[in-house]
C-alpha cells in the first residue's frame, strides 16, 4: 500500500504522513501546517440584549458524548487479560462470540447513534501482568481471522470505531506501558511510522483519534501528532487539557493540535451543563479499574446509556472523534455578523459556500424571541428551539 492509499485508509491528510523511505535522522522537525479555523467567541448583542454564538455541536445539541475503550488488539494472556483476541473466534473459525464482543454489539444494535471508539495497539508488546515486555510482539496484520471479524463489524456497524493507541504500548528504553516517554524525536517518529505502517497493512478503517499509551505525553510527541493531523484524546491531568469543550491547543513550534478527552473532575451532568464532551472511558483488561471484562463495569455503562441516550434536555450529540472535529470545523469556518431589530436577531453569513446543514447558533437572552439567518439576502430554512436560556437556530438545508 503506498503513502497516498494509506492516508485514505487511515483518515489522515497527506501532510500528516512521514515518508517511510525518509531517514528520520535527516528531518529537522515536523512541518508547520496552516492554521485551522478557530471557533469564535460569543458576540454580545447591543443594548444588553444578550449574546449570540455558533455552537460546536451540530443539529441543536447542547453537548456531546463518546464511549471509548483502550488496548484493543489480538492478544489473549488468559482471563482476565484478553485484549480482544476472542473477537476473532466468530470470524472464519466460527467460534463463539465472547462476552465483551456480545455486549458491545448489543449496545450498538440497541443504541444506533452510539459511537464506541476502540483505541488499538498495532503491534502489542506490553505485558500488564509484569509491567514488562511480552516474549514477542503481536502485529495486527498477522491476525487474519481477527482482522476479518473486525472488518465485518466495521462494515455492519457504523458505531464501531477504531482509533490509535501506539505501536507496541511498551517503552523499550525505560520499560513499562508509556511507549513514548523519554523518546527523542527520532524514536518518536520511528514508533509513529511503524504504528501507521502496521495499521495500513491491517485493512482496518482508522479515525484520527490518538490516545497516548500510558497517558504519557512529551513535547516531541505533541509536535508530531499536530503535524500529522491527529486528534489527541487527552485527559484533565495532562498539560494539553483545555476543558471539557473540544478545542485546539497551540504547540511550542507553532502547530495546532485538536484535542478532546476524559475529565476526572466532573460528572456527566456537570459536563453537559458546560456544553462539553463527556467521554465514558474504559479499558479492555486490568490493572485498570474500568475494564469491560468486568460485568459490573458493563452494567454501569448500560445504565449510563439508559439514562442519557434519549435525553432531550440536554440534547446530546453521539459522535466519534472525527465527527466531533468535523462539527467544530464546520462551525468555525462560517463567518457571520449579527444585528438586533426589536426582539429579533438577524445573522448575516459572509461566506455562504461554507454552510452545511446542522450548524447551530445559540442566542442567550431573555429579550430575543426570534432569529433569522440570511445568506446573499435570502432567509435560510431554520429549526428554532426555545430553551430556558434563550433560542437555538439550526440550519435545516
Amino acid at each position: 500500500m503506498d503513502r497516498r492509499e494509506f492516508s485514505r485508509v487511515a483518515g489522515l491528510g497527506i501532510v500528516g504522513i512521514a515518508s517511510a523511505c525518509l531517514d528520520p535522522r535527516t528531518v529537522d522537525g515536523p512541518p508547520l501546517a496552516p492554521a485551522p479555523p478557530i471557533l469564535r467567541a460569543s458576540q454580545t448583542l447591543p443594548g444588553g440584549a444578550g449574546s449570540v454564538a455558533v455552537s460546536p455541536w451540530p443539529n441543536g445539541a447542547d453537548a456531546g458524548v463518546l464511549v471509548s475503550a483502550d488496548d484493543l488488539c489480538p492478544v489473549n494472556l488468559g482471563s482476565p487479560y484478553d485484549f480482544g483476541a476472542l473477537w476473532g473466534n466468530a470470524g472464519t473459525s466460527g467460534g463463539p462470540v465472547g462476552d465483551v464482543e456480545s455486549f458491545v454489539l448489543g449496545l450498538l444494535d440497541t443504541y444506533p447513534l452510539l459511537r464506541f471508539s476502540f483505541n488499538t495497539i498495532t503491534a502489542m508488546r506490553y505485558d500488564p501482568r509484569t509491567n514488562g515486555a511480552l516474549d514477542r510482539s503481536y502485529p495486527l496484520s498477522s491476525a487474519t481471522d481477527w482482522l476479518a471479524r473486525l472488518q465485518e463489524i466495521q462494515n455492519a456497524c457504523p458505531g464501531f470505531v477504531v482509533g490509535w493507541h501506539g505501536h507496541s504500548h511498551y517503552n523499550a528504553q525505560h520499560g513499562g506501558p508509556a511507549e513514548f516517554g523519554g523518546y527523542d524525536p527520532v524514536q518518536t517518529r520511528g514508533a509513529l511510522d511503524a504504528m501507521e505502517a502496521e495499521g495500513g497493512r491491517s485493512g482496518l478503517r482508522f479515525t484520527r483519534a490518538f490516545r497516548p499509551p500510558g497517558w504519557v505525553l512529551t513535547p516531541t510527541l505533541v509536535e508530531e501528532l499536530a503535524a500529522r493531523r491527529y486528534v489527541l484524546c487527552d485527559n484533565s491531568r495532562l498539560s494539553t487539557w483545555g476543558g471539557v469543550r473540544p478545542s485546539y491547543t497551540r504547540t511550542a513550534a507553532g502547530n495546532w493540535l485538536f484535542r478532546m478527552g476524559v475529565t476526572f473532575d466532573l460528572t456527566a451532568a456537570q459536563t453537559f451543563a458546560q456544553g462539553g464532551l463527556f467521554e465514558a472511558h474504559h479499558h479492555l483488561t486490568p490493572p485498570n479499574v474500568n475494564t469491560l471484562t468486568d460485568p459490573a463495569i458493563r452494567d454501569r455503562l448500560t445504565r449510563f446509556l439508559d439514562t442519557w441516550y434519549r435525553s432531550t434536555d440536554p440534547l446530546l450529540a453521539w459522535l466519534s472523534t472525527d465527527e466531533v472535529q468535523r462539527a467544530y470545523s464546520d462551525a468555525a469556518t462560517v463567518q457571520w455578523v449579527s444585528s438586533v431589530d426589536g426582539r429579533k436577531v438577524s445573522i448575516t453569513i459572509l461566506n455562504p459556500a461554507s454552510l452545511v446543514p446542522g450548524i447551530t447558533w445559540v442566542v442567550t437572552s431573555n429579550v430575543i424571541t426570534d432569529v433569522e439567518i440570511l445568506a446573499n439576502g435570502v432567509k435560510l430554512a431554520l429549526n428554532i428551539n426555545e430553551r430556558a436560556s434563550g433560542l437555538k437556530a439550526t440550519l435545516t438545508a
